[in-house]
């Protein structure tokens, strides 16, 4: 169990800190792991729950009146790991599907988030620096196509099926994250360039159709 929270807790670190600085609960409720991250901004949280017998993290977002907006259910790996998920709105109804890849490292490369009809809505890519820290990319679509080339952006965690405010289409600028919403695709400053200013696009890395990221020069 030990092991298991904290890869959890090394993935939280992963998908970036909340720009709002929320205050975070942790407690242990028998065989069942409870994290609570309240947000002040707004006063929403979300909850996370996680039974060391099943390899499942449950997580749903409730508004200030305590009232469900969201619950996605994430199967993990034997490392812990996020595998794939489902988010559903209050009526327990499929909204979106995501699934998470990793390098032979064990390292997240890749998130990807399609609608209830499989229509791509979200690719988050993620690179390491030779220390290890993560960068994150996205890319949106709209109508199963991509909108912009990805760009770098400066809070994955408000990106990220992940995240703790739950996903969203949209990501909520605050007070921390001015970058994050003046970089996200489709911008007419920043829908063609990174932070720092080089381009970044894909391309078709074989015939089974991989794709990966690289800097144009």
């Amino acid at each position: 169990m030990k092991h298991t929270l904290s890869t959890l807790a090394a993935m939280a670190a992963l998908i970036g800190t909340a720009v709002s600085a929320p205050r975070v609960r942790e407690r242990q409720d028998g065989d069942v792991w409870v994290r609570t991250v309240l947000h002040d901004d707004d006063g929403t949280r979300t909850v996370s729950k996680k039974d060391k017998n099943v390899k499942e993290l449950v997580m749903q977002t409730y508004s200030a009146n305590d009232i469900l907006l969201q619950q996605s259910k994430f199967e993990l790996d034997s490392r812990g790991r996020f595998v794939r998920g489902q988010i559903l709105d209050r009526n327990n109804r499929l909204m979106f599907n995501c699934e998470f890849f990793y390098n032979n490292e064990g390292r997240l490369t890749e998130e990807r988030v399609t609608d209830a009809a499989g229509l791509p809505v979200r690719r988050l890519f993620y690179q390491y620096d030779r220390l290890g820290n993560p960068k994150g990319f996205s890319l949106d679509f709209r109508g199963g196509k991509s909108v912009g080339t990805p760009v770098a952006i400066a809070d994955t965690n408000a990106y990220s099926a992940t995240g703790d405010r739950g996903f969203q289409l949209k990501p909520g600028a605050s007070s921390s994250n001015s970058q994050a919403s003046s970089s996200r695709p489709g911008s007419s400053r920043s829908s063609q360039k990174s932070s720092s200013g080089r381009k970044l696009r894909l391309f078709k890395k074989d015939s089974k159709r991989k794709f990966r990221l690289f800097k144009k020069r």
